[in-house]
């Protein structure tokens, strides 16, 4: 009878419907910021997963970068300063753990690249490439492409017969066929660069000069005997487990050209990891606040549930008391938390998508409604909030009945 009289008492009164209207209204409101937060670390993280397995066309391991800047008065020497950058090559080909040394005037994601119109030769009056259209250009020596591990779709790579005074010569990458000669085999062909008529020898396969989720720009190659400059790139390619420091590149140079200089030492996949560093700030930044705010929401979890739990304690072991289970009352303790948890996806599902727009120009082979990092989510969302709420569930359920009924 004790226990009929009490249940009685509380009544409806037990659980108070507004208060258990706000606080599933909060949990609401933190799971559906959790949600926005943790689906974009999702999307982030899946785009940087997938922005760096991209491949940049060319073997970067064991490649590093190293630039050089040649004083003026050589340069003015047109002939010394082919003979010096040569000399350069040669001496850190012979550098310790050193396979191969080429020359560039620039090397991809360290910069040193420009740009100038070019003219094909035959084009009709009415196409733009007629009047000219800008190309990336590069000066490169015999072996780079080998060195770098292009790969040759058509004709032939440079050779140490493609000289100053001799035949002006090009080799061009996929991209700037595909639009200066669609449907054509250019080897033979004309194109004009620099105010000089260059003969298309071969053509390469395209890399990523910039960044890799930027697309391989159309690019002219030509050779560095045939185009010296002042600053240029000594790309080395080492054995495995050997690395070259700075000052040994210095010391080296010294020996050829004491008044040049080596102005940076770069790995090559130390460059391509550069390149996407905004990325990867952007993912630590987001994910260090979707673990803020998943922290929060398993707090105010167990605070919401913990009160729930203490509130409820008479309700809890009147129902002991009348047969209930201990299982019986953690599902019901739980039972708000399930609801909270489907509220807030009702609540964060359509906010997450909506301002998935803001978040799309920074992913890359992802899109803003990747179902993989919804659902990641979600089940994260769920087992966080169940989590939580079981301690206090617990509690709750090993309520001794005897006392709750002695002290009401």
């Amino acid at each position: 009878r004790n226990a009929i009289s009490s249940l009685a008492r509380t009544g409806t009164g037990q659980s108070n419907r507004k208060g258990a209207l706000l606080q599933r209204g909060l949990i609401a409101t933190q799971l559906a910021l959790s949600m926005v937060l943790l689906t974009d670390a999702f999307l982030l993280s899946r785009s940087f997963r997938q922005l760096a397995s991209v491949d940049p066309g060319f073997v970067s391991q064991h490649l590093s970068a190293v630039r050089i800047a040649m004083p003026y008065r050589v340069f003015q020497e047109a002939g010394k300063n082919r003979f010096a950058a040569q000399a350069i090559q040669r001496r850190f080909a012979s550098l310790p753990g050193v396979s191969r040394a080429v020359l560039a005037s620039g090397s991809p994601f360290a910069g040193g690249f420009g740009s100038s119109p070019v003219l094909v030769e035959g084009a009709d009056k009415d196409n733009p490439n007629a009047r000219g259209i800008h190309t990336q250009q590069r000066y490169v020596s015999p072996g780079y492409f080998e060195t770098m591990g292009f790969r040759l779709i058509r004709g032939r790579l440079f050779t140490a017969g493609d000289v100053a005074g001799g035949l002006n010569v090009a080799v061009l990458s996929a991209a700037q066929v595909k639009r200066d000669f669609p449907g054509r085999n250019p080897i033979g062909l004309r194109i004009k660069h620099q105010g000089q008529w260059r003969e298309i020898v071969g053509v390469v396969s395209d890399v990523k000069h910039r960044a890799l989720k930027v697309e391989p720009d159309p690019t002219l190659y030509v050779p560095f005997d045939q185009y010296p400059s002042t600053t240029f790139f000594v790309i080395v390619r080492e054995s495995a487990g050997t690395s070259n420091t700075l000052d040994a590149y210095r010391r080296a140079l010294r020996e050829v050209e004491a008044n040049a200089v080596v102005s940076s030492v770069r790995a090559m996949p130390s460059l391509i990891a550069a390149s996407y560093s905004g990325e990867r700030y952007r993912l630590v930044l987001i994910v260090a606040f979707a673990c803020i705010a998943a922290l929060l929401a398993a707090v105010g979890m167990y605070g919401v549930g913990a009160r729930a739990a203490a509130r409820r304690t008479r309700e809890v072991g009147i129902r002991l008391a009348l047969g209930s289970t201990k299982g019986a009352i953690a599902r019901l303790m739980l039972g708000d938390a399930v609801r909270g948890v489907f509220i807030g996806l009702a609540i964060g599902v359509p906010a997450t998508i909506a301002l998935g727009r803001f978040v799309q120009p920074f992913l890359f082979g992802v899109s803003s409604t990747d179902a993989v990092s919804y659902m990641a989510t979600a089940v994260l969302l769920a087992a966080v909030t169940l989590l939580a709420s079981y301690v206090p569930s617990r509690r709750a359920s090993r309520a001794d009945p005897a006392v709750v009924l002695r002290n009401d």
